[in-house]
C-alpha cells in the first residue's frame, strides 16, 4: 500500500482517543500522540487532537479532528544516475483528519464494562519532499541541483474494537483488540491490540496515557479531558 496513506492512517488512530470505563459524561479533550511506523522509521510524527463525546440513551457517538505534520532532513551518498548522487532528503508532510465513532458500554459491573464501538476517519495528507543532487563528471565536481516533488493522498479509514475496562477508586485501566481497515489506492487490513491508563483528578478533569500496536504501527498518546 503506499506509505504516505498508510502513514497518514496510523496516524489517526495513534491520535483518535479511546474510552476509559465510567464515561457515562459527555466531554471534551485534547491530546497529543507520537508514532513509530516500521516501515518508516527516520519518520517520527506527532500531532494534537480535539475530541468531544456525546451521549445518547443507548449509545455515544466521539467526533474527532486532528492536525498533524513532520519535518525529517537526511544526510545521503546514494548514487542515482551516471554522475550523479542524492546527498541531502528533505521531507515535510501535513495532514488533516476527521473521525466519527459510534458505540456502546455494556455494564458488567459497578467497577466495569465492556465498550463496543466502530468508527470511520477521513485523511487528507500532503507530502513535500525536496532532493539536493550533486553531479559529478570525470571525477570533478560540476554543480548542484535541487528536485521537488509533492503528492497529496486521501485515504478512508474504517475500525470495529472491543474493549474491556476496569475503574478501582481514581485509577481507570482499559485493554482491547480490534480490527482496522485502510481504503486507500490499495487496500489493507490489520489486527490491532490496545491498552490504557487513566487516573481522575476529580470528577471532570482526568488524564489518559494509551498504547496502541498494529502490524504496521505502534503508538504513545496522552490527553485531558474535561467531563460535564
Amino acid at each position: 500500500m503506499n506509505s504516505t496513506v498508510k502513514l497518514a492512517a496510523c496516524l489517526s488512530l495513534a491520535l483518535v482517543s479511546s474510552n476509559c470505563f465510567a464515561q457515562s459524561k459527555d466531554y471534551v479533550e485534547i491530546g497529543y500522540g507520537k508514532i513509530s511506523i516500521k516501515e518508516l522509521s527516520e519518520i517520527k510524527p506527532t500531532g494534537i487532537a480535539l475530541s468531544a463525546k456525546k451521549s445518547f440513551d443507548q449509545f455515544y457517538l466521539q467526533g474527532t479532528y486532528i492536525i498533524s505534520s513532520d519535518k525529517n532532513s537526511q544526510q545521503n551518498d546514494i548514487a542515482s544516475g551516471v554522475g550523479a548522487r542524492i546527498i541531502e532528503t528533505k521531507v515535510d508532510t501535513d495532514w488533516k483528519q476527521f473521525t466519527l465513532l459510534v458505540g456502546h458500554e455494556f455494564q458488567l459491573s459497578e467497577q466495569s464494562s465492556l465498550d463496543l464501538y466502530g468508527g470511520y476517519s477521513r485523511l487528507k495528507l500532503q507530502m513535500d519532499a525536496t532532493a539536493e543532487v550533486e553531479y559529478i563528471i570525470n571525477g570533478e565536481y560540476r554543480y548542484r541541483n535541487e528536485i521537488d516533488v509533492s503528492a497529496n493522498n486521501d485515504a478512508d479509514l474504517y475500525h470495529l474494537e472491543l474493549a474491556y475496562a476496569r475503574s478501582v477508586d481514581s485509577f481507570d485501566a482499559r485493554a482491547g483488540i480490534g480490527f482496522e481497515r485502510i481504503n486507500g489506492e490499495e487496500g489493507e487490513s490489520s489486527f490491532v491490540y490496545l491498552a490504557e491508563i487513566g487516573y481522575h483528578f476529580t470528577d471532570h478533569i482526568s488524564a489518559n496515557l494509551n498504547y496502541r500496536n498494529a502490524d504496521v504501527y505502534n503508538n504513545v498518546g496522552f490527553n485531558l479531558r474535561y467531563s460535564f
